[in-house]
This record gives C-alpha cells, structure tokens and sequence, in this order.
C-alpha cells in the first residue's frame, strides 16, 4: 500500500474513533440528564406534597381539579361582570349604515 492508503485509512480509523466517543459521552451524559430529572422529579414531589399537606382547609381532603374548576368559572364571572354589551348599528337596502332613532 502507498501513502495515499494509509492515510485514508488514518482518517476512516479516525472518523470511526470520533463517532464511537461521540456515543460514549452522550449515553453518559443522557444518563446523568435522567438521573439530575429524576432527582428534580422527587423534589418536585416532596414539595408539592408538603405543601398540600399544610394547607388550611379543614378535614376535607384537598382536590386540585375541583380548585382549577373553581377558579376557571370564578375567571369567566369576571370576564362576564367586565363584557360591555355590542350595538348593533342597522344597515339600509343599500347596504350603507342607516342613522339610530
């Protein structure tokens, strides 16, 4: 073989040695990203429990969908109180706005 070969094999043996680090240290850093979210998951968790626990809302057992509905319909009651009523202005024959009385 010349040196023409033995340099194509260089790179090819090359190219080959980076994609295979590339694998590498992404799986590890894939796997130390799982673990840092699993860890962020149970904190999460912890402190979303905690703090429903501490809640001051008696002996009934708190519902998180029965609160979201609560404060969607308490949203579309202040929606409703600000609606400003539309007027709609008549048009004639002709397609023109007539004048109000």
């Amino acid at each position: 073989m010349d040196a023409t070969s033995y340099a194509i094999l260089l790179v090819l043996l090359l190219e080959v040695g980076i994609v295979v680090w590339i694998t590498i240290l992404g799986r590890v850093i894939g796997g130390r990203i799982e673990m840092r979210l699993d860890e962020l998951d149970r904190s999460l968790a912890g402190a979303l429990q905690s703090t429903l626990e501490n809640l001051p809302i008696g002996d009934m057992d708190f519902n998180p969908i029965n609160a979201a509905i609560a404060q969607w319909i308490a949203a579309q009651a202040g929606v409703r109180e600000n609606t400003i009523e539309a007027l709609v202005t008549p048009r004639d024959a002709a397609g023109q706005f007539a004048k109000q009385a």
